[in-house]
């Protein structure tokens, strides 16, 4: 029998509870009950692109089979996909003004220097820090001295982020003009980042919980508005690994409304510049 959209989708409470507990455990993702008619529209969409009748055969299916491919993309589909350009834009000007100069003239600096987006959905961000070391770090830009990498749960944000190409609307949320001219070309009635800002950002899926940590080591981790979706134990979980993945003076830039307070006591705030700012406390204590 077909599903009614009259009322909620997921009519028995153990279906909501049954996909809750599923995202949490493989992504960290905390579904509060509130959240039901937003389970119910990704389940929606997931049904759309199998060809099921509507959310209730996706859960059911997924209670049969938790372990296969619906699983994960049931998964991929709780993912907050939110994102702009230069988005808050303080974290690219301490990055260009601050953070990158100490770390190019460390008496000891790297000769490479990896700066990670984690959970960067469809691209915005790493390519933001893209243009930033193109506008002001050119030559160690050019030498190959710079690199950007982002990782993201969701296949389909990893191929949009990949390709590069965004709409009207996209680009006019954030991006300036003048970076538009520089670092786009027009693509039909889209814009695609020109090769050279493309060449810096290395985007692979990687999910947060994973075991190993998807970079071997980073001196910038942007992870922004990405741990305030997360249960607490996944937070306190992905916070350890972050330190464990950070260089020696490396640093952790987070969204401009979160905090690590009551989190990790394992990082503290670079008092020299914006709040969002953290180095790991001690090396690895």
């Amino acid at each position: 029998m077909p599903e009614t959209r009259s009322g909620p989708v997921l009519h028995a409470p153990e279906r909501l509870a049954f996909v809750q507990s599923l995202v949490r455990e493989r992504a960290g993702i905390a579904l509060s009950a509130d959240k039901e008619y937003f389970v119910e529209a990704r389940l929606d969409a997931v049904a759309h692109r199998r060809g099921l009748s509507g959310p209730n055969e996706v859960v059911r299916r997924l209670m049969g089979d938790p372990d296969g491919g619906l699983s994960l993309e049931t998964v991929e589909a709780m993912t907050v996909q939110e994102t702009s350009f230069y988005r808050d834009m303080h974290p690219f000007t301490d990055l260009r003004d601050v953070v990158l100069p100490g770390l190019l003239r460390a008496s000891e600096a790297p000769r490479e220097l990896v700066i990670w987006c984690a959970g960067c959905a469809s691209g915005q961000e790493p390519y933001s820090i893209a243009m930033t070391l193109l506008d002001h770090f050119g030559s160690q830009t050019a030498a190959g001295n710079i690199r950007v990498v982002g990782t993201d749960l969701s296949a389909d944000a990893v191929a949009r982020a990949r390709d590069g190409r965004y709409t009207r609307m996209e680009v006019n949320r954030g991006l300036p003009a003048a970076n538009l001219v520089r670092h786009f070309e027009e693509d039909g009635t889209n814009w695609r980042v020109r090769p050279a800002a493309r060449a810096l950002v290395q985007v692979r899926r990687g999910n947060l919980l994973a075991p190993q940590a998807p970079v071997p080591v980073a001196h910038v981790i942007f992870a922004r508005y990405v741990l305030m979706y997360l249960h607490v134990d996944a937070r306190r979980a992905i916070l350890d690994m972050f330190r464990r993945t950070l260089a020696p003076g490396g640093l952790l830039v987070i969204g401009a409304t979160e905090t690590l307070l009551g989190v990790s006591d394992g990082f503290e705030r670079c008092l020299e510049m914006q709040r969002v700012w953290y180095r790991p406390r001690g090396r690895y204590a």
